[in-house]
C-alpha cells in the first residue's frame, strides 16, 4: 500500500480541492481511496458533491478537524491522503 498526505490552504473549498487534485494527478496515475481531513471554516454545504465532481470517484471518506498538523505548524487547511493499493488489492467500503 502507497499512503502520500497532500495538503491545500486556499480560502475557497473549491480552489482548494483543485489544488489538492493538481498535486495529487501529478504523483498518482490513479488511486483507490481518498481521506480529507476538511477544517470547520469550509462550512458543511456542498462538500461531498465538490468532492464527487472534482476526484470523479465515491471512494472516500472525510471529517471536519479544528486543529491539524502541517511539519511543526497548526494549520486551518483541507488534508487529502491517498491511498492506492499494490498487488490488485481493492476495498469496498458500505455504508451501516
Amino acid at each position: 500500500m502507497i499512503v502520500e498526505v497532500f495538503s491545500s490552504n486556499k480560502k475557497s473549498f473549491f480552489f482548494a480541492l483543485k489544488e489538492l487534485k493538481d498535486k495529487i494527478d501529478k504523483r498518482f496515475d490513479s488511486y483507490d481511496f481518498l481521506i480529507f481531513s476538511i477544517h470547520p471554516k469550509y462550512g458543511y454545504q456542498d462538500l461531498p458533491h465538490l468532492i464527487e465532481k472534482m476526484f470523479q470517484t465515491n471512494n472516500y471518506a472525510g471529517f471536519h478537524a479544528v486543529n491539524a498538523f502541517e511539519n511543526k505548524n497548526i494549520v486551518e487547511v483541507v488534508f487529502a491522503s491517498v491511498i492506492k493499493f499494490e498487488k490488485g488489492v481493492k476495498i469496498n467500503l458500505k455504508t451501516i
